[in-house]
């Protein structure tokens, strides 16, 4: 629950997004990757401003992420990866600790991973009649 005293913010200014976007772009020099994801959260207990970076995952990363989602679901499959591509130095501690009071933290993550940052793209075709299978990834 919130303190009395705290006002949570919704979003970002225009001013802290870009102020994250630079950030990110000095990180994927910095640590050799295509591109860092940055993420802000807020956090519910005391409005704090909780910034995220992710690495961007390698395909063969991205890759076995989507298959474990078929295995054990998208949050525990996007844990695992996760664990591999916060950069704990750059990031809150609540990104990456043990400790309960991260969960609310990790969980953003977790989702984003899941939602965001694993996609797949699909082939549109048209069905040829109302028995037809949807088009599949790669039909």
């Amino acid at each position: 629950m919130l303190s009395e005293n705290v006002i949570p913010k919704a979003t970002l200014t225009p001013e802290e997004n870009e102020k994250y976007n630079q950030q990110a772009a000095q990180l994927a020099t910095k640590y050799n990757t295509p591109r860092v994801h940055p993420l802000v959260f807020f956090h519910p207990e005391t409005g704090e401003e909780i910034a995220v970076f992710l690495k961007e995952p390698s395909f063969m990363q991205k890759l076995s992420i989507a298959d474990k989602t078929m295995q054990i679901g998208g949050l525990s499959a996007a844990d695992e990866l996760r664990e591999l591509i916060v950069l704990k130095e750059e990031s809150h501690p609540l990104a990456y600790t043990e400790h309960y009071t991260g969960d609310v933290i990790k969980m953003g993550i977790n989702w984003h991973i899941s939602q965001k940052l694993i996609t797949v793209a699909s082939k549109k075709n048209t069905p040829k009649s109302a028995t037809q299978a949807p088009a599949t990834v790669g039909a």
